[in-house]
């Protein structure tokens, strides 16, 4: 009996081991790739810092145009339809400009994927400055560099000055 408590007592130390050397072996390869990530300068947000975006003329959902060559400050929000965070950052977003966090920007709501594909978020945020839906959405993100949502960019003088995954990350600058 003393026999087989102690093989059991063996078994469980084995198999913990193996689960120890196994969490070890994957958090070298997180690690391995922070490493590469902080060495290519971090998310692919922060390379948008100081760009300005490609150019690009665009009709918003209100008929409004809209171009590359504004030097309105804005505040563009970046959604995709179906996203989850998207839908979690929505209110964050509000409040930020209900705040006045960014005082004198203008906002930009960019919903990415089909035209009335996601209308409780666009409905959402419709109040709060010009939305942009469907093909046009995506000619925004991709003229700003965005390719992961949500995203979200300040932009003064049509260059981008502070751009974040979540808008309580982005830097507060007022115009």
């Amino acid at each position: 009996m003393t026999a087989g408590l102690i093989g059991v007592g063996l078994a469980g130390v084995a198999v913990n081991l193996l689960l120890t050397f196994a969490v070890l072996r994957r958090l070298r390869e997180h690690d391995q790739r922070l490493a590469r990530l902080e060495a290519r300068g971090g998310s692919h947000l922060d390379v948008l810092v100081g760009r300005k975006p490609e150019p690009f003329q665009i009709v918003a959902t209100d008929g409004r145009q809209l171009g590359h060559d504004t030097n309105d400050a804005l505040l563009i929000g970046f959604f995709s339809v179906g996203c989850a965070a998207c839908h979690d950052q929505a209110g964050p977003f509000r409040q930020a400009l209900e705040e006045g966090r960014f005082g004198g920007h203008e906002a930009l709501v960019v919903v990415d994927g089909p035209r009335g594909g996601d209308p409780d978020l666009v409905n959402g945020l419709s109040d709060l400055g010009v939305v942009i839906e469907g093909d046009q959405a995506q000619t925004v993100a991709e003229a700003y560099g965005v390719v992961g949502f949500p995203a979200f960019v300040s932009v003064v003088g049509g260059q981008v000055t502070s751009a974040a995954p979540v808008v309580a990350m982005l830097r507060t600058q007022r115009v």
